[in-house]
């Protein structure tokens, strides 16, 4: 799964770009459009403790 980018900002407000997105069907690497990896990566692996948590009064 990856999320394409289809709104802009214009005039402080987002609207949908009428531009169209064209990718392959086959072959398609999407390794040279994606952000280089972080060294914090593995620390989103880590199972989830109570310090990680804030309650919140809604």
């Amino acid at each position: 799964i990856f999320h394409i980018k289809r709104f802009q900002l214009s005039n402080n407000r987002w609207i949908k770009s009428p531009r169209s997105v064209r990718f392959p069907i086959r072959s398609f690497h999407p390794a040279k459009f994606l952000a280089p990896r972080s060294s914090n990566v593995n620390s989103l692996a880590t199972s989830p403790t109570e310090d990680n948590f804030s309650e919140s009064s809604c």
